[in-house]
């Protein structure tokens, strides 16, 4: 297998992704796209950041990858393993916020969660999760 300069193998890294979010879309702002992915004795976050401050405005898009200890993700899934999250959630109605998804697992199973801009009742712990893992990704972007 090929690694690039982060050590992430180039042609298996989609096979053991542990976990994709996306947030926002749609609207002007900042919107992400992260995956976290195993590296030899570190974990990765990688994906991009899209900013777009007005509609007229070409997004400046910033690709990124950030490396994370094993402990922040063990403790990450470790909030995610011990959550009671029910499978069917009561529909959620609205005209303004953000798009959210959170894919847990592999390429050989997992789970797709997708909320709007508040989550329903029993998956509060998804945006816990998505801003622990968008503030880790963006501590060293540019404001």
């Amino acid at each position: 297998m090929n690694k690039n300069e982060e050590g992430i193998g180039k042609t298996e890294c989609d096979m053991y992704k542990i976990m994709s979010l996306t947030l926002g879309g749609g609207t002007p702002g900042d919107s992400y796209q992260i995956s976290l992915f195993p590296g030899d004795d570190v974990y990765y976050l990688r994906g991009k950041l899209s900013r777009q401050r007005r509609w007229e405005e070409k997004p400046q898009i910033l690709q990124h990858t950030v490396k994370v200890s094993a402990d922040w993700v063990n403790n990450l899934l470790s909030e995610l393993k011990n959550a009671n999250i029910p499978l069917w959630p009561p529909e959620a109605l609205g005209c303004d916020g953000d798009f959210y998804s959170l894919s847990i697992g592999s390429s050989y199973g997992g789970a797709t969660y997708k909320w709007w801009s508040v989550p329903p009742v029993g998956w509060e712990i998804f945006p816990k999760v998505a801003r622990q893992i968008i503030d880790e990704f963006s501590k060293d972007l540019p404001e």
